[in-house]
């Protein structure tokens, strides 16, 4: 194994190397990285709204510290249809400075050379061992303007990809929309129609090189380093799931099982996220009430939103340490505030009361009316600590999207955390 793949794996699997819990807590009010105000692609295309991140690690060909990715959609009208493109910006120095914003794809609107469609809901995963990085995303008909108007073929499944660069930023993108038609849903949704989705979040790069990305009831998975990929039905489940998270749980012999945990569809909502456990293989057990709560508002009471998932690290082999995975969501039962970021050493059978993510503050000129709450995302930094992004909106509605960073200590509110298992 190569010394700059090793390096990889130290992130992708993030290994402890220390006591994080232990260290001093730390977090940043962030920084706000997507703004209506300030970014313009191509130096003149302008948007209303960025919503909808995604963020991902990925490494310099030498070793050295990681590369974050961040992505959102840019929306030049400020709704969920129309005019969408998909942007991203790139930090070589852990998240304290950012790069311009740069297009993945954008439509004629903003002098793009892609098709008149909108591109949304990123979700990339990274394969060390290629580098290459995978960013599945959904290609929809820009002139449809409701759910109920989707028909066949008009919301589709997207894939761009790129080998990147010898610092870790992406190189040229190149698009594979043909390919897909054996990932494509294959018949209406139970509402009658032909929404789809994939993610949006994050994909994930297995201990065994698997990848695996969450979509509407199933996973799309790879085990040959993106040279095919197949769409893996979440057998014995109900339809009831749309957005989606996956995150490796751990087993006994090294090998890990698979969890999701998913927004629950507007006709069986009810206040309820849903989960469930399974493999790349399938054999996902039916979706129940996520235990993603707060002890006030009853398992897994949570307004209609996405939610992100993170395995922070896997014990160490031979070691007494914990394992954890991270959650972050609206905690209002409600509305889409009250971000909340969680931790169970359980692989998601549990988790723990969580930390407001406002109570590391806000950034710099935070004004009256200003909120944040809705879709968020994580990737591991090199301090090591955690790249949360998360949106935020103005009193003017218009949506933007901020990076913080927060260690584990932060999170855990330098809480004892419980006894590990032998390993």
């Amino acid at each position: 194994m190569s010394a700059a793949f090793a390096a990889v794996l130290a992130v992708t699997s993030s290994v402890v190397l220390s006591s994080p819990a232990h260290a001093a807590a730390s977090a940043t009010p962030g920084v706000v990285l997507f703004d209506p105000a300030k970014d313009k692609l191509f130096g003149s295309v302008t948007y209303n709204d960025f919503r909808i991140p995604s963020i991902v690690a990925t490494t310099p060909s030498g070793g050295g510290m990681s590369t974050l990715v961040a992505f959102a959609e840019g929306r030049v009208d400020g709704s969920d249809w129309g005019n969408i493109d998909l942007v991203y910006k790139t930090s070589t120095d852990n998240g304290n400075t950012w790069s311009g914003i740069k297009s993945v794809l954008s439509g004629p609107w903003g002098g793009g050379t892609a098709e008149n469609s909108s591109y949304g809901n990123p979700t990339p995963v990274y394969d060390p061992s290629t580098r290459k990085l995978w960013v599945w995303h959904m290609r929809t008909n820009a002139s449809k303007t409701s759910i109920g108007s989707l028909e066949k073929g008009d919301r589709v499944l997207a894939l761009a990809y790129t080998t990147v660069n010898a610092d870790g930023t992406p190189g040229t993108w190149t698009f594979s929309h043909a390919s897909l038609a054996g990932l494509q849903a294959t018949q209406p949704n139970e509402g009658g129609n032909w929404w789809d989705n994939v993610g949006p979040g994050n994909g994930i790069y297995m201990r065994d090189g698997t990848m695996v990305v969450p979509g509407r009831n199933r996973n799309i998975v790879s085990t040959d380093h993106g040279t095919t990929w197949t769409s893996v039905p979440l057998n014995g489940t109900s339809a009831h799931t749309d957005e989606s998270t996956v995150t490796e749980r751990t087993n006994t012999d090294g090998k890990g099982t698979l969890y999701r945990d998913d927004r629950a569809t507007t006709t069986y909502w009810n206040g309820k996220r849903l989960h469930s456990f399974g493999s790349e293989n399938g054999g996902f057990s039916g979706f129940t009430a996520s235990s993603v709560s707060d002890p006030s508002n009853g398992p897994g009471i949570t307004p209609g939103c996405q939610g992100s998932t993170f395995r922070y690290n896997f014990a160490k082999s031979g070691g007494n340490d914990w394992q954890r995975m991270l959650f972050l969501n609206p905690s209002d039962p409600v509305q889409r505030h009250n971000m909340k970021i969680r931790v169970s050493y359980d692989n998601g059978v549990t988790w723990t009361a969580g930390r407001l993510l406002e109570e590391a503050g806000h950034p710099s000129g935070w004004g009256t009316g200003y909120a944040e709450g809705g879709y968020s995302s994580m990737a591991r930094t090199d301090e090591p600590q955690v790249g949360v992004l998360t949106e935020a909106w103005r009193p003017s509605s218009t949506w933007f999207i901020i990076f913080r960073k927060l260690n584990l200590a932060w999170i855990t509110q330098g809480t004892t955390e419980p006894t590990p298992p032998p390993q």
